[in-house]
């Protein structure tokens, strides 16, 4: 499942951490998790749902890859699996709400929308390559293309009430029953 150009395999990563979750209740408790064990499996299985560090860290382990994620905002390189001698890696860049995979086009895919020629796992002492994810992370810092969920701004589309974050604006729907947020800077 970990190889170049594979774009469609989130429920099956789904079906991954949901596995190792349920086969480990004991390490995946309620106090690890934040929840009861079924019900996190069955919040990961949710294809509305976004996974996390947890997640992260099982599908490192499943596939023997060390999984490095960036963190758009704060330019900081979390890698799961460090140490562990996997021979592989991949990227992913942290928006603040999303991750999303780096994927190097190949040459001969130049001009061709064909993703399955593009790299997406490397070795994990690439220094080239690491150095281009961190300029590429400095790069969407400086122009802002991430989101703070605990700072970014929002008006309530139904009130115009303004708003910070997410709990603001959870607490809001809560007590309004308004859903339609817009954010603005």
């Amino acid at each position: 499942m970990l190889e170049d150009g594979n774009r469609s395999a989130a429920d099956t990563l789904r079906q991954v951490c949901a596995s190792v979750i349920m086969s480990d209740p004991a390490t995946y408790s309620a106090a690890f998790l934040g929840k009861d064990n079924g019900e996190y499996v069955q919040y990961i299985l949710n294809p509305e749902k976004w996974g996390g560090g947890i997640e992260l860290a099982i599908l490192s382990d499943y596939y023997k890859a060390e999984i490095a994620a960036i963190d758009i905002e704060t330019t900081h390189l979390y890698v799961y699996g460090e140490g562990k001698g996997y021979d592989r890696r991949v990227y992913l860049l942290y928006s603040g709400i999303h991750y999303d995979a780096l994927a190097v086009r190949g040459a001969e895919a130049d001009g061709d929308d064909d993703e399955s020629r593009d790299r997406t796992v490397f070795v994990p002492d690439d220094r080239a390559t690491h150095q281009a994810v961190v300029a590429l992370a400095k790069q969407l810092k400086q122009d802002k293309q991430y989101t703070n969920v605990q700072r970014f701004a929002l008006r309530c589309a139904e009130c115009a009430a303004g708003l910070v974050g997410a709990v603001e604006a959870r607490d809001h729907a809560k007590a309004t029953g308004h859903v339609n947020f817009v954010e603005y800077k």
